[in-house]
């Protein structure tokens, strides 16, 4: 019998698990005839261990997701599934769900040419390079980075901000999301000059700014391009120079036409320049570039906090300081479950060059196929997750213990503000409010410091290629010369020692989406 809070199982097509806030606390269902699914949340991890053995119980197809993966794979190879697809597919093998702003899909900037008439997707210059991630693209910035991250204490990272976050993902939706963009900036809309008003001048802030990283999300490939479109008629601000926000200003390429924007940037994911190179991008984000030694030489450490068994919040008895590590989890964004501890085979490679899932993969990422026959009669109840701690992120951090004690300081340090915790109750997810973040001018080198004890800014991009290990490796010789002050913004920042927010310049087409997540 079903009731508001209940569904029958014969309606219930597909269950997977999921994680929530980097606990497997979640699972995540669809049903038959509809194309949407639903995300629950559950207390405990046992709660949740319990639920999912009923229903395996009542199942007899329980899919094996691996398996899955390897056909999927093996046709994208073979050109039978996009590139979009796969990249969907992969987002939720490492659970990243469209119902769940913390962990949602991430696919990645193609495009680096905003500003031209017309677009030759046949030319492979108006391509971003996918062998890097978004921090390492620009080369003065990345040199600042780098000096910062050997003046770091222990834990050390390069980006204190993230590519994917619920501000990052809002940033993006606040035409098509306005309700929850009101609950993410307390009632208000964030501030005009923060807003996304410009697709040009947001590739530059996150393709060039010390504090903005972020990555794109799957409506920039697929549908109409309606977030682009201000169709309510919102009151976004008008900014410093007098300017009304509206509707995003597309490059000119797009026509004037949203549609025609998206349609050209789904073209370009499925081109052959990015078919060719889309493997060394997944390597970033979901393989065996993104954590350990291999993070490292590819310039892609992020705060350990971000990552997947750095932190378990079940043992953290003190209840303030568990929200404190909470909010930050959700806050300043999440990386990822790691699929793939070996490189990713390209498209139309005749073999695979993955062996085997990593053991997270099979114990945490089972999925269930159910059948009216198999599934009658039962309804869902309270449960939850297991979590993989088996994951380092190849910093010599501290211990679980210390990482509770710097977020709480980081969370008196900031102000952060006081949201609904978690509910005990099963439920579907609702974004939380996120406290507001102060900045500071980050120091940086500069062209005249350069040849002093520190090479970086002297080398030529290819060289700097090559020489990932050696920068990592070798601390600077020289002090750091203090920048010029910026606009102080939100930002998703964390500081070396307090993990307190960094700096990121306010201003117009992406100031916003990389201040506060």
């Amino acid at each position: 019998e079903e009731g508001e809070d209940q569904v029958a199982l014969t309606h219930v097509l597909r269950v997977a698990r999921r994680r929530y806030q980097l606990q497997n606390t979640a699972m995540e269902f669809s049903f038959k005839g509809s194309s949407a699914s639903v995300l629950y949340l559950f207390q405990s991890c046992t709660d949740c261990v319990v639920v999912w053995k009923h229903l395996s119980s009542r199942s007899h197809l329980q899919a094996d997701e691996w398996r899955e993966w390897e056909k999927i794979r093996a046709a994208w190879q073979a050109g039978a599934v996009s590139n979009y697809h796969y990249l969907m597919h992969i987002n939720s093998m490492a659970d990243r769900s469209l119902n769940d702003l913390a962990q949602y899909p991430v696919l990645p900037w193609i495009l680096a040419d905003y500003t031209s008439e017309t677009l030759d997707l046949d030319d492979e210059r108006v391509y971003r390079d996918l062998s890097k991630p978004m921090g390492a693209l620009n080369h003065d910035r990345l040199a600042r980075l780098v000096t910062r991250y050997h003046g770091m204490s222990r834990p050390k990272f390069l980006y204190g901000t993230h590519y994917s976050a619920p501000a990052h993902v809002l940033y993006f939706l606040v035409r098509s999301a306005p309700q929850q963009c009101l609950r993410l900036h307390g009632g208000k809309f964030d501030l005009a000059d923060r807003s996304f008003q410009s697709i040009s001048d947001t590739w530059h802030q996150c393709s060039t700014h010390d504090a903005d990283v972020k990555e794109l999300i799957p409506e920039f490939f697929n549908g109409k391009g309606d977030f682009l479109v201000n169709r309510s008629s919102l009151e976004l601000g008008v900014t410093q120079e007098g300017r009304h926000v509206h509707d995003v200003q597309l490059p000119p390429w797009a026509g004037g036409s949203a549609a025609q924007f998206i349609a050209t940037n789904r073209r370009a994911l499925e081109s052959s320049c990015v078919s060719g190179d889309i493997h060394l991008w997944i390597d970033l984000i979901f393989g065996h570039k993104q954590r350990g030694q291999g993070a490292k030489l590819a310039f892609n450490v992020f705060h350990p906090l971000t990552y997947e068994g750095e932190v378990d919040i079940a043992t953290i008895l003190d209840e303030t300081e568990q929200f404190a590590v909470i909010q930050q989890i959700s806050e300043f964004g999440q990386t990822p479950k790691q699929l793939f501890t070996h490189p990713h085979p390209p498209r139309g490679s005749a073999s695979p060059a993955i062996p085997s899932a990593p053991p997270s993969l099979a114990s945490h990422t089972q999925h269930l196929q159910m059948t009216g026959a198999s599934a009658a009669g039962a309804a869902v109840s309270d449960g939850t997750r297991v979590r993989d701690s088996s994951k380092d992120t190849g910093e010599d951090g501290p211990s679980r213990q210390g990482h509770h004690a710097e977020v709480q300081r980081m969370h008196h340090d900031t102000g952060s503000s006081s949201s609904n915790s978690t509910r005990a109750k099963c439920q579907t997810l609702q974004p939380q409010p996120y406290p507001m973040h102060t900045s500071r001018a980050l120091p940086v080198y500069t062209a005249a410091t350069a040849g002093e004890g520190w090479g970086l800014l002297a080398l030529e991009q290819a060289a700097l290629d090559n020489a990932a290990a050696l920068i990592l490796a070798a601390p600077p010789a020289h002090p750091a010369v203090e920048g010029p002050q910026r606009t102080a913004t939100h930002s998703s920042e964390f500081s070396s020692s307090s993990y307190r927010a960094e700096g990121g310049r306010g201003g117009e087409g992406g100031g916003g989406g990389g201040g506060r997540g």
